[in-house]
């Protein structure tokens, strides 16, 4: 049974998940709502432990990460269903506007984005002295 708030879009951005005390697991938003995604990941994040998703808005070079926090809520074999803490956080109505303008572009013929996602991991997975996410308490 559906619960999800939306229409579910398919993506493919690059996402760090980060969930204290752990060290982040890096994976592929491959689908999401105004209300959740779905994350292919090997890393086996626990049932309802509370993350931060940071990802790479796509067609945004030198954009920093956007951060939302989010609970899992579901595990799978290839990764985690997520649901936001908060419904349609503002980086994911961007994220969701601009695969909404991608694949209308896409449709009609218009430019393909020349994102490198072999760029994004490699960014995501780059040692970093700062997270651009807020600490969570635990």
């Amino acid at each position: 049974m559906e619960h999800r708030w939306g229409q579910r879009v398919l993506l493919d951005v690059p996402v760090r998940l980060l969930a204290e005390p752990r060290t982040p697991a890096v994976g592929r938003m491959v689908n999401a709502s105004i209300s959740g995604a779905f994350v292919r990941t090997a890393d086996r994040l626990p049932l309802w432990v509370k993350i931060q998703v940071e990802m790479v808005l796509p067609r945004m070079p030198g954009h920093k990460g956007e951060c939302v926090s989010a609970l899992v809520t579901r595990r799978v074999r290839d990764g985690v269903g997520i649901e936001w803490c908060d419904l349609a956080p503002v980086p994911m109505r961007e994220l969701l506007a601009t695969a909404h303008t991608s694949a209308a572009m896409s449709d009609t013929g218009g430019l393909e984005s020349t994102h490198s996602a072999e760029a994004d991991m490699m960014a995501l997975t780059a040692p970093r002295l700062v997270s651009h996410c807020t600490p969570m308490n635990p």
